[in-house]
């Protein structure tokens, strides 16, 4: 029995709408199979190429998947490891021994190789244009940047896409041990298995249900033979995980209020019209919708409820589901283009309408503005998404009056598709170019690299660092002995010539231990130099473990010597100048520190308060609002151009500067006492002394005793 005869008895797979329409097979099997695998390797060589262009990660995660691999040769601890993932390891600890070009070219091949069964399924169902399911997933941005980097998603994504056509072709014990190898890839998706044994059971091969467990079970052996532990998945899962989820729990619509993004304008529409029209025609199905639903409600209750597994609500965590979403997309592009044929208005014809209308209006609504590192959204236009939208939508309008000669015709539906295609890559390849994962805080990584690498600290008897970025873009391989992450005993217990280098992202946290304030207090470790992104909340140092009896200074200018041109090694030599009264040369090293760097915004900063300290008012000012310009989420020139405008007597501007500041961060105790402090000032005492109590609320030591002069 051929495939396609298989798939009309499975008891899971209903018939699809586009299979009742009049016209079908538009595009002659063999020639939609050729256009499928150009396709493929088309949107395969791209990937690679966008890979080996980029040296910019997704994430921190995958340099540190990476290093983890390639120590999994010598550590087999690394196989069983649930954050590395078992699949994972298995797949790539022996390609990446040939370097980082085996992440993108292997894992592009395995997304690529989900796209392809994705393809067959559509095939199988009898869809039109089933190779726009292609496109449909790798071209999804965030599945475009996630599936050719050192990350899990992508290897649950194409056993999703797998399983999905090896049930529709029956081939049901492929289809189990596709089941069993999820859980090795994302251990949430273990929760979708039922589905999975539901679909074994509708087909009546129940037998093979305990078959979904084995991946599992062969896991935990090998854990327990590791570790000692006979049940060491429970143990590092269920009573290993925390009482509280350290990155906080989420709304419960964190991921609907931001899905839009994971898709892209274009996958987006035609998705919501195939999810609405496919559930209103009942030809839903659980391999498709069933999965998708469970899916996405299973990582909504994750990040707003759940602490086991740690959900920071990233928006990555979707991208298991994403072929599920293209074959929705797919099922909907198909409804768009039947709803223009014919001269009259029917009834498919008037939801194309009522559904491209709501599209456009839900993204004028929620999806106008721009996303930042992933998952923020901003306050910022996107100046595609709603123009990419509003054009489908037009072009649903207008197609009946201005288009009804294409549409008739095969070729003219078939240039459509393409229509698809071209908007799609031309979309995705600018907006997640090559560097697109670029951000401030790895550059300032790279410039502490830099540093690292002029001052000849290569040398060190030690390095601790826990970043992972460090290694990456600096080609070291942390799996190396004179390479730690940041550990309080072990820095303690350092030889001299130790180079510690802390970043207040990983060096305090997810396996490091080591506060900053356990360096300052060390008489043994001195501060060479500090790095700062745009912000100045995120930094960056570099300490140097000493005898103790080395005066800092020394160590200062020995490492001018040897690289005068890094403008934070004068910033340093500016504050030890300062702390001795100084002053002069210590205005002498700020001005060499923005010569070699005139657009540092941390050097800007400081100029600037080294302008509000002289008096020059307007002069701090002008810096401060190009600091703005450059960046108006830079709440630190924000806070200091207010204390600027209050020393000027302008107090309403300056408390307009201040609201600006709580609106990026409303955690800051000392925005909310300036704020009371500027409502004193213009005589309104009693928003003054609600501000008052917000800063006491948050802690604020200064706050009690406004409270006590001004407030009762």
């Amino acid at each position: 029995m051929s495939a396609r005869k298989k798939s009309k008895s499975a008891g899971t797979i209903k018939s699809s709408p586009i299979e009742k329409v009049k016209f079908r097979y538009l595009i002659p099997p063999e020639q939609e199979q050729r256009l499928a695998i150009l396709l493929t390797v088309g949107l395969y060589v791209i990937y690679v190429v966008w890979g080996l262009l980029s040296n910019s990660t997704w994430d921190e995660d995958c340099p540190t998947r990476y290093y983890n691999a390639l120590a999994a040769w010598h550590d087999p601890t690394q196989f069983i490891e649930l954050w590395n993932r078992p699949l994972f390891m298995l797949i790539f600890f022996i390609p990446v021994h040939l370097g980082k070009a085996s992440i993108p070219i292997l894992m592009s091949a395995i997304s690529a190789s989900g796209a392809y069964f994705l393809y067959k399924s559509a095939r199988i169902l009898n869809w039109n244009f089933a190779f726009l399911v292609i496109p449909f997933l790798l071209l999804q941005p965030f599945f475009f940047g996630v599936g050719r980097d050192a990350m899990t998603e992508p290897l649950a994504a194409t056993l999703i896409a797998i399983g999905l056509y090896l049930a529709l072709s029956h081939q049901w014990m492929l289809f189990v041990l596709a089941g069993a190898l999820l859980p090795l890839a994302r251990t949430e998706m273990a929760i979708i298995l039922p589905i999975w044994a539901w679909v074994l059971i509708q087909n009546k091969q129940w037998k093979l249900i305990p078959l979904l467990g084995i991946g599992v079970l062969v896991w935990d052996i090998a854990g327990w033979y590791l570790t000692g532990d006979p049940l060491y998945i429970i143990s590092r899962t269920i009573q290993g995980g925390p009482d509280e989820n350290r990155y906080g729990h989420q709304p419960f619509n964190t991921y609907l209020s931001r899905y839009f993004y994971i898709l892209g304008p274009t996958v987006f529409f035609f998705f919501f019209i195939g999810f609405i029209t496919r559930i209103r025609d009942k030809q839903w199905n659980f391999l498709i919708e069933g999965q998708w639903v469970v899916g996405f409600l299973m990582y909504s209750i994750f990040a707003w409820k759940i602490n086991l597994g740690q959900s920071a609500a990233f928006l990555r965590n979707l991208i298991p589901i994403s072929p599920l979403t293209a074959m929705i997309a797919l099922g909907g592009f198909n409804y768009w283009l039947q709803s223009w044929e014919g001269d009259k208005m029917t009834r498919k014809r008037s939801m194309g309408f009522i559904l491209a209308g709501s599209a456009l209006v839900i993204t004028l609504l929620f999806y106008r503005n721009k996303l930042r590192i992933h998952h923020l959204i901003t306050d910022q236009l996107d100046y595609y998404n709603v123009p990419i939208v509003a054009f489908w939508t037009l072009l649903t309008f207008v197609a009946m009056f201005f288009l009804r000669t294409s549409i008739k015709h095969k070729a003219g539906q078939i240039k459509w598709s393409y229509a698809v295609i071209i908007v799609l890559l031309a979309h995705t390849l600018i907006t997640e170019n090559p560097q697109a994962n670029l951000n401030p805080e790895r550059n300032m990584i790279s410039d502490i690299v830099t540093a690292y690498k002029k001052l000849g600290l290569e040398q060190a008897p030690k390095t601790f660092v826990s970043h992972g970025w460090f290694y990456w873009v600096g080609g070291y391989d942390r799996n190396e002995d004179k390479f730690s992450l940041c550990k309080l005993d072990l820095v303690k217990n350092a030889p001299k010539g130790t180079v510690c280098i802390w970043e207040n992202h990983f060096s305090n946290r997810l396996g490091s231990n080591v506060p900053i304030e356990a360096l300052e207090r060390d008489k043994n470790y001195a501060l060479l130099a500090q790095f700062y992104t745009d912000n100045i909340s995120i930094s960056s140092s570099i300490f140097i473990k000493t005898d103790g009896e080395e005066p800092p200074e020394t160590l200062v200018n020995n490492a001018i010597e040897k690289a005068p041109d890094i403008a934070e090694l004068y910033i340093r030599r500016m504050e030890l100048e300062e702390r001795k009264g100084f002053r002069d040369q210590a205005l002498n090293d700020l001005l060499k520190a923005n010569e070699l760097a005139p657009d540092n915004p941390y050097v800007l900063w400081l100029m600037a308060s080294s302008l509000r300290a002289q008096g020059s008012y307007d002069l701090a000012l002008g810096v401060l609002d190009d600091l703005i310009q450059g960046n108006d989420k830079n709440y630190n020139a924000l806070i200091l151009k207010a204390k600027v405008l209050n020393d000027m007597a302008r107090y309403d501007e300056a408390i307009s500067m201040y609201e600006k500041v709580l609106k990026i961060n409303p955690n800051i105790s000392d925005v909310y006492l300036e704020l009371g402090k500027g409502y004193l000032q213009i005589g309104q005492n009693a928003k003054a002394c609600r501000y008052f109590k917000n800063a006491l609320a948050l802690k604020s030591p200064d706050a009690q005793s406004f409270l006590d002069r001004f407030c009762n």
